[in-house]
């Protein structure tokens, strides 16, 4: 496992991508990915990139509702961005590379 794609928990490391499936099934998501970003605390976490429904945008705080409501405490995300796109191949698969390289390019 790549990784980008563990986020840490006081429970232990846990799946970004397992993450990413509980919060894809909100109603109001259209797609969804996860990557692990620094964290000073836990070392690394996980951050979403959401691209909502367009006829429903949802809010951070609902999508969390939604995920406190269905699962436990550590895995609910911690750090959610609502963007109107993601950087896709021409198969239509997310380039993960270039969500990470954004986060470097703000940290340093």
């Amino acid at each position: 496992m790549a990784l980008w794609s563990v986020a840490c928990t006081r429970e232990g490391t846990m799946s970004i991508l397992w993450k990413q499936k509980i919060v894809a099934k909100h109603p109001k998501i259209l797609m969804v990915t996860g990557i692990g970003v620094p964290d000073p605390i836990m070392g690394k976490i996980g951050r979403y990139y959401i691209i909502p429904n367009y006829k429903k945008h949802p809010i951070q705080d609902e999508i969390i509702t939604y995920c406190k409501e269905h699962h436990e405490n550590y895995k609910i995300p911690r750090q959610i961005v609502f963007r109107n796109e993601l950087p896709l191949t021409p198969a239509g698969k997310i380039i993960k590379y270039r969500l990470l390289k954004e986060i470097e390019e703000t940290i340093n």
